[in-house]
Formats: C-alpha cells, sequence, structure tokens
C-alpha cells in the first residue's frame, strides 16, 4: 500500500510539475520545456466544440496546439488566471484534477469568462501518454458567446 501512495504522490507531482512547465512556456513561449512530460505518441484531447475542443496524437503535435493555442485564445486576453479547484484524486497511473480558469479584457472588466474543467492525466512512467481536458458542458458555446460580445473572435456566430 505504501507503494502505491508515493507512486501516487510521485505522478501528482509530475503532473503539477507539468503544469508549472506550462505556465512558465506561456510566459516565455519556449515550448520546447513541456517534452519530457509527454511520450513520443501522448495523445490530448480537449471536450466540446471550438475553440479548445479536439485531439491531438503525438508529441509534437500536442505541444504544437498548447502553443497555438496560448496565441489564438488565450493571448486574446488581458487577464487570465489558471489555478486547481480541488484536490488532485489520484487512481492506478492516472491522476485528475479539477480546474478553473478566469479571463477577462481590461475594458469590460466586470465581464469575465469562467472556465471550469477536471484535467485527466494517464502516466507511463514518469510521462503523461494521454491528456484529457473534460470541460463542463456548454462551455464551448460560452465561450464563442463571449468572444462575439466583445468582438475578439469573428470566426464564430451565434448558435
Amino acid at each position: 500500500m505504501l507503494g502505491a501512495d508515493q507512486n501516487g504522490d510521485m505522478l501528482t507531482s509530475r503532473l503539477l510539475d507539468y503544469l508549472d512547465a506550462h505556465e512558465h512556456s506561456y510566459a516565455d513561449d519556449d515550448w520546447t520545456r513541456l517534452e519530457p512530460f509527454f511520450t513520443e505518441g501522448a495523445v490530448h484531447e480537449v471536450s466540446g466544440g471550438q475553440p479548445l475542443g479536439g485531439r491531438w496524437v503525438g508529441r509534437p503535435a500536442l505541444i504544437g496546439r498548447l502553443r497555438e493555442r496560448a496565441e489564438t485564445f488565450d493571448r486574446l486576453f488581458d487577464n487570465r488566471a489558471i489555478s486547481p479547484r480541488g484536490v488532485p484524486i489520484e487512481m492506478g497511473q492516472t491522476v485528475s484534477l479539477p480546474w478553473r480558469g478566469i479571463y477577462g479584457i481590461n475594458r469590460a472588466p466586470a465581464d469575465v469568462l469562467n472556465i471550469e474543467g477536471i484535467l485527466v492525466a494517464s502516466f507511463a512512467g514518469d510521462a503523461i501518454e494521454f491528456l484529457r481536458d473534460q470541460l463542463r458542458p456548454g462551455t464551448h458555446r460560452a465561450i464563442q458567446r463571449y468572444l462575439l460580445r466583445h468582438g475578439l473572435d469573428p470566426r464564430f456566430e451565434e448558435s
């Protein structure tokens, strides 16, 4: 039993290290630091539709998508805060972490975009082989409406 707890602690620590490295990559645009966190054939899935939803296979595609999402979504906002909203749950080689992202623009400080989800990471050794962002149902429509309301992304039509 002690070995399982130590493994779980290691995996949770590794997931938190990845999230910290992701924030550093967002800040300085050096996305290569994320490579050691993923297996070569890693898969990333995000539930829901555009602008966030999709599936990317392979470490280069996955990291490329993380960088693209930063450029085409996160950087649309003047303010961005992403944080855990609970404790990690460990089951075998998988760690789940509920999270919340709060995004805002300076010209409308009272109107913020809240995104909540659960990050699920499955590991092979100390590398992530499957990463899933399970967003709350309807999140992609809420994002689209927010972007349209503030003229941030004209690609979406009201649905």
